[in-house]
């Protein structure tokens, strides 16, 4: 993008200097989101762990494990269609 960034401040100015901070502000975006996912993960897998692994109720945990991710999605898509009923 770099590229097409000096590319385009060649004819203008303007567009490649904006066209740098775009491609910037999208590099930081993705970095940030992609620690903020990494940690969630972790902090979920940390949350598992402690409730079923150490407790010994790893049978249990394997049920829960299974239906977990379709109760989520259900959840999420309720609060979202909440969220933009509401809005």
């Amino acid at each position: 993008m770099r590229k097409k960034a000096k590319e385009a401040e060649k004819e203008d100015p303007l567009l490649g200097k904006v066209s740098l901070l775009i491609h910037s502000a999208k590099g930081y975006v993705n970095k940030t989101i992609n620690r903020g996912m990494l940690v969630l993960y972790w902090q979920i897998g940390k949350t598992l762990q402690e409730e079923f692994v150490k407790d010994e109720r790893a049978e249990y945990g394997k049920r829960i494990v299974q239906t977990l991710p379709a109760q989520l999605v259900q959840f999420l898509i309720s609060k979202f269609y909440t969220h933009c009923v509401e809005n």
